[in-house]
This record gives C-alpha cells, sequence and structure tokens, in this order.
C-alpha cells in the first residue's frame, strides 16, 4: 500500500498500472464511463435522512428505528438481499401512511449537497458518460440532479409511484436497486451498449457499494476517515472531503503520485 498524505492510496501493482490505464485514455480522449453511488459519494449528505428530516419529530424516530434495525444488520455483516429489500419496503410503507407527497421530495432535494469540485470531477467524463447508481428514491436524485445542472446523467435507483394527487402509493419493485446488485445493473449497462469494463471508474463509499467493485474498472473508495481497506478490489482511497485530487489525477497527474513512480 502506497500513502500519498491526506489525498490518495493507491493499493498494489496492479492499481497502479489501472489507473495509469484510465488516466492515458482520458488523455487520449478515449470513451470513459464513471459509475457513482448518490449518498456521500456524490453528495456529502443522505437523501434519506434529509427526506426524513421534513417529517414531525415522532415519525422521524419512527424512521430511525427502521433503519437501526438494518444498519445493524449491515455493520455486523449480516443483512442479506430479502433485508435489504424489505428494508426499501418499510421506508414505502411509511411513506405511504405519511401520504408524502412529490411536493415533499422536491424539498427534502433542496436539502441535499454536493462534494466539492464534484462538477468538475463528472466534467472530465463525456456528456451521457456518467452514471448514478443508488439503492435510493429515483426521483428524489433526479429533482437533485436537474437543479444542480445534471440532467444527463442517467440514474439507476429505486422508482416512486404516485397517485393522481401526487402522494407516494408505491413503488416500482420490478426495478428495486439494492446493495447486492448494484454490480449486475453495472456489469448488464455495459453489456448491453458494449463497454469494456476496463474502461469504467466506479465511485462509492461504502461496503454497500461493494458489488460494483469488479477486478477490472478503476475502483475509488471515498473515506474521509481512511476506513475501508477490506473491501475488496479498491485501486484509489480518497481521503479528502472533495473531488480535487481525483481531477489532478485525470488531468496531469498528481506531482506527489509521480514522484513515487506512480505512472513513470
Amino acid at each position: 500500500m502506497f500513502e500519498f498524505g491526506d489525498f490518495l492510496d493507491c493499493i498494489g501493482t496492479l492499481s497502479k498500472q489501472k489507473t495509469f490505464n484510465i488516466k492515458q485514455k482520458y488523455l487520449s480522449n478515449l470513451d470513459i464511463y464513471l459509475f457513482i453511488d448518490m449518498d456521500l459519494s456524490l453528495i456529502k449528505n443522505n437523501h434519506w435522512n434529509m427526506l426524513a428530516s421534513i417529517f414531525p419529530g415522532c415519525v422521524r424516530l419512527i424512521n430511525s428505528d427502521i433503519d437501526k434495525k438494518y444498519l445493524d444488520k449491515f455493520h455486523d455483516g449480516k443483512m442479506t438481499i430479502h433485508d435489504e429489500k424489505n428494508w426499501i419496503i418499510e421506508k414505502i410503507e411509511l411513506y405511504k401512511e405519511l401520504k408524502v407527497t412529490k411536493n415533499q421530495i422536491v424539498e427534502a432535494s433542496k436539502l441535499l449537497r454536493l462534494r466539492q469540485n464534484s462538477k468538475e470531477f463528472i466534467g472530465l467524463f463525456k456528456k451521457r458518460n456518467t452514471k448514478i447508481i443508488s439503492y435510493g428514491i429515483y426521483d428524489l436524485i433526479r429533482e437533485f440532479t436537474n437543479s444542480n445542472n445534471l440532467a444527463d446523467i442517467e440514474i439507476f435507483a429505486n422508482h416512486l409511484i404516485f397517485d393522481e394527487n401526487g402522494i407516494v402509493k408505491d413503488f416500482k419493485a420490478d426495478k428495486i436497486v439494492v446493495p447486492s446488485n448494484k454490480g449486475k445493473i453495472l456489469t448488464d449497462f455495459c453489456r448491453d451498449n458494449n463497454i469494456n469494463l476496463d474502461s469504467v471508474v466506479v465511485v462509492g463509499d461504502s461496503k454497500g457499494d461493494e458489488s460494483m467493485f469488479l477486478e477490472e474498472p478503476l475502483n475509488i473508495l471515498i473515506s474521509s476517515n481512511g476506513n475501508g481497506y477490506d473491501i475488496k478490489n479498491v485501486d484509489i482511497i480518497l481521503k479528502s472531503t472533495n473531488f480535487k485530487p481525483l481531477v489532478n489525477l485525470f488531468k496531469n497527474g498528481n506531482p506527489s503520485l509521480e514522484k513515487r513512480n506512480m505512472f513513470y
């Protein structure tokens, strides 16, 4: 493992070669695709929590109890795909009871905050080459991207169904996105669009994104506190709270990395 101050770690010889290959493709103006997680990756906060923050206090407690039940399993490594689906279902059932509206979704989207320099990082990739894969709510994420001049980003997330009055009545269970199928969504998209996986960059922040961290892509883990070394196939750990080190890495190479023969 190679330490690079507070900004980047690069793990292993293969990781250095993969980083070099992606950088060369970028500099040669070749197609590179970015698949990025939403919460704590593209944005600083958690969009589920921001939606819950507009609820009355007693409802926020119910929401917290739902989260705690599944987060305990997640942190203990005991989360199953059945649990992943049930977490979404319980959340949507709560929204149905509360009669959550489209307008509330819009209001919650205004509380989300992009990581610093994230637009500059996304701007490195060709138009429509960035995809969000999120264990979250499509409708809220789409409101956010549209209002932040990121409407070209394709989103894979969980779609809500609204009634004629704009009130949540269900979600599209046939299009469910959970942590364990994120990798399949990525590989299916690449297969269907003739994209080589070694031309893919993946950005995530936790075990919930590990299924996307396949062997071929360049896998970047955002971990401001340096945690996450146990996640498989991680190539770079971004310790910074913003994307500027990655922008520098793609555009000109980070001088501190070059001195350590990362590229040359």
